[in-house]
């Protein structure tokens, strides 16, 4: 109980934050900031997301929402999908080449537990699914499929085509509002609420095995 309110507490307040940070980053001198910095801000917004994906217990939301109020809702998800997938290979690159030795010093101890555990019994069906609903651990999956026995092409192909719907639903929520604040809360319940179906999915599964057996 006491997690819920903690959690409705932090919505609320980013809720306020972010809807005062969306209102400054649309001033006419951030804009002109943005406008005569180029290629240069969206470089820069990419190279710190990508960071955040590689060290796996930073998260980029953050990043991902200021983009939003800096370069707008489609290019955010334009940049986001291809930068995500840019990351995508180079975690399972680091988990499949370099191992354990290296992936605890960019995860931690409790990372690394975290991504044993999700590549146990590691499959493609598990990653469709996660991809498909499972946004916010986007880079545990990637570390997780590097351990796992799954081939390249197959782990990228799912994940070039299983992420789209995400960032699509991500483009959807963006479209229906210019309040930062609003945005964050909503693909955050969203993305929660998704994680449930992977769960249920797998629930459903083993019943019914159980019922054929």
């Amino acid at each position: 109980m006491l997690q819920i309110i903690a959690a409705g507490i932090f919505l609320l307040g980013m809720y306020f934050f972010l809807g005062k940070v969306g209102v400054f980053l649309q001033t006419q001198e951030v804009k002109s900031f943005i406008s005569e910095a180029g290629i240069f801000a969206p470089l820069v917004f990419s190279v710190l997301y990508l960071l955040t994906m590689i060290f796996a217990p930073l998260t980029g939301f953050p990043f991902w929402i200021t983009s939003v109020g800096l370069f707008g809702i489609f290019n955010t998800v334009v940049i986001v999908y291809f930068i995500s997938l840019i990351g995508a290979v180079v975690n399972f690159y680091i988990a499949r080449k370099l191992g354990r030795p290296v992936l605890i010093k960019l995860v931690g101890e409790r990372g690394l537990e975290k991504t044993d555990k999700l590549s146990r019994n590691f499959g493609e069906e598990v990653l469709i699914l996660t991809r498909l609903f499972q946004g916010f651990i986007f880079e545990w999956i990637s570390y997780a499929s590097g351990l796992s026995d799954i081939k390249f092409k197959r782990y990228f192909i799912i994940t070039l085509f299983a992420s789209i719907p995400l960032n699509l639903l991500s483009l959807f929520f963006g479209l229906r509002t210019d309040n930062l604040g609003e945005l964050f809360v909503s693909i955050t319940v969203a993305n929660y609420i998704l994680m449930t179906v992977p769960f249920i999915y797998f629930l459903i599964k083993k019943l019914y095995i159980q019922k054929q057996e």
